[in-house]
C-alpha cells in the first residue's frame, strides 16, 4: 500500500513538472541585471534586465517595486502574457518568468536594441 502511494506521488510530481514546462514555452537568456531607480518625489526601485528572447535583444523592468536585488544571469522559462500592437510601428509587451523554485514575476518590455 505504501509503495502504491509513493508511486502515485512520484507520477503526479512528474506530470505537474511537465505541465509547468509547457505553460512556459520560451527560454529567455538574461545577459545583464541592474536596478532602476525612479524618484518623484520618493524613490522606488525596480529590477531591470537585458535579455535575449527569440533572437531579440530586449530591456525589461519588473512590474512590482523591489528592494535592491539583482537577477542571476542565465536561462529562465517564460511566457508572453501581453502583446499589443495598436499601430504597426508601436508595440507593448510583457513576459512572465518562472524561476527554478516555481515563483513567477512579470516584466514589461521597456526597450529593444539590435
Amino acid at each position: 500500500m505504501i509503495r502504491l502511494a509513493l508511486l502515485l506521488v512520484l507520477f503526479s510530481a512528474s506530470t505537474s513538472a511537465r505541465s509547468l514546462d509547457t505553460s512556459y514555452p520560451l527560454t529567455v537568456t538574461v545577459v545583464s541585471s541592474h536596478v532602476n531607480i525612479l524618484c518623484s518625489p520618493g524613490c522606488v526601485y525596480y529590477l531591470g534586465i537585458h535579455a535575449l528572447v527569440n533572437g531579440r535583444h530586449l530591456e525589461m523592468q519588473s512590474e512590482k517595486p523591489t528592494w535592491l536585488r539583482l537577477l542571476v544571469l542565465g536561462d529562465y522559462k517564460a511566457k508572453l502574457v501581453s502583446d499589443e500592437h495598436k499601430k504597426p510601428y508601436f508595440f507593448q509587451q510583457a513576459y512572465e518568468f518562472q524561476y527554478p523554485d516555481g515563483a513567477t514575476e512579470k516584466f514589461s518590455v521597456i526597450g529593444e536594441s539590435k
